[in-house]
């Protein structure tokens, strides 16, 4: 099956579509597992989807239509132990990804560490 990707344009014409597609979903391994509508409203206000620093694609089919969308080029940054509140109340681990700009404009690729650092 070919895919596509398509950029997304969350603060214009795909706003609408994006609320829609992030508010029928379930992301069990999210800190929001159902994220509301306000939410992803506000997410979209303040440029997490879409600003100087990132950019969203659609992921389309011409044999399945819409599939899902994704941000490119995120590293891995944090861990974080017990640090991310869950909807229920309950503080989660997770790991934080992020991208300098400078990696983005020049191409650089940074690996993924993989093991968790070690204290000396």
């Amino acid at each position: 099956m070919p895919i596509r990707f398509t950029p997304l344009d969350p603060t214009g014409a795909d706003r609408d579509a994006l609320i829609t597609f992030m508010t029928s979903q379930t992301f069990p391994f999210h800190v929001r597992t159902n994220p509301t509508a306000t939410q992803i409203a506000d997410a979209i206000d303040d440029g997490a989807y879409a600003d100087e620093d990132h950019a969203s694609f659609w992921i389309d089919s011409d044999e399945d239509g819409r599939l899902g969308f994704f941000r490119l080029g995120w590293v891995q940054e944090a861990y974080y132990r017990e640090g991310w509140p869950t909807d229920d109340g309950r503080l989660r681990a997770s790991v934080a990804y992020s991208i300098l700009r400078r990696d983005w404009r020049d191409g650089t690729v940074t690996p993924v560490v993989w093991d968790l650092p070690t204290q000396g």
